[in-house]
């Protein structure tokens, strides 16, 4: 074969597997962050948000919705103060909520000290002291609630979705960190497909420990799909710890789980 036909022959071939690869990624990425199929009635949470964690903004199926209550100051005879904020009487539907003293300055603010509280004490008011050692001059104190939701009441399950050949799923998981001191058990992550008959299959399961370092950011994973090609299904995103009850103070995230064309990933993922 002459020169000419080996060049002939590899520009063609180039072209094929060029075509093959515009084929393969047709319709791709898919962002299930904006997926219209996703129920969205859930309360306490605010969906499609972009949370911050270790520097890196991401996008989220579904995050906490914190508030920020009026608040008194209430100087103490033997000295300090401590601050009063009423907990809303709708948070008597919630199984946990995390009260979190604050000092900011403007849209800055500091955490002082967090825990968590039991739902049973909303409509109350709740008095604590503040830490007058961490306030600065300029700064002023406040409290921020943190909704927790019984993690069942978390889930996030996407509209039927046709799976193209050679695609793979990717996301991150997290937990926000208001959380990472009151999350007693780790938490599973797990990302199921659920057939049109119902069938669910676990795709992947990432155990979150927020006493681990290297979990207190976010944990990346990539799903190859390549068994349900062809198939139309349903991606369900849930988390439940390692153990015991679903109603725990812990607030799990799902960051930007998108389909994407598994081809153009690099080789080490």
């Amino acid at each position: 074969m002459g020169r000419v036909a080996v060049i002939t022959l590899v520009a063609a071939l180039a072209a094929s597997l060029a075509g093959c690869s515009r084929e393969r990624a047709d319709g791709l990425p898919i962002r299930l962050v904006g997926d219209p199929g996703i129920k969205r009635d859930a309360p306490f949470v605010t969906w499609g948000g972009v949370v911050v964690l270790d520097g890196v903004s991401r996008p989220v199926l579904s995050s906490a919705a914190p508030m920020m209550p009026a608040t008194e100051l209430v100087p103490q005879p033997e000295g300090g103060r401590k601050i009063r904020a009423q907990i809303p009487p709708s948070f008597g539907a919630l199984p946990w909520l995390a009260f979190e003293t604050v000092t900011g300055k403007g849209d800055v603010m500091h955490m002082l000290r967090s825990w968590p509280v039991t739902g049973k004490v909303a409509g109350t008011y709740y008095e604590v002291w503040l830490r007058e050692d961490r306030i600065k001059a300029d700064e002023t104190p406040g409290v921020r609630l943190w909704p927790i939701p019984d993690l069942a009441s978390r889930d996030v399950e996407t509209g039927d979705l046709a799976v193209p050949p050679h695609a793979a799923l990717q996301f991150g998981v997290a937990l926000e960190p208001i959380t990472w001191d009151t999350t007693a058990v780790p938490v599973d992550m797990a990302v199921s497909a659920v057939a049109k008959d119902g069938a669910t299959t676990t795709l992947k399961t990432i155990r979150l420990n927020p006493r681990d370092e290297a979990h207190q950011t976010w944990v990346d994973a990539i799903v190859p799909l390549d068994g349900l090609a062809g198939r139309t299904v349903r991606f369900r995103f849930t988390a439940r710890p390692s153990m015991g009850p679903t109603a725990v103070p812990t607030l799990p995230l799902w960051a930007d789980p998108t389909i994407v064309d598994a081809t153009t990933l690099p080789p080490s993922s």
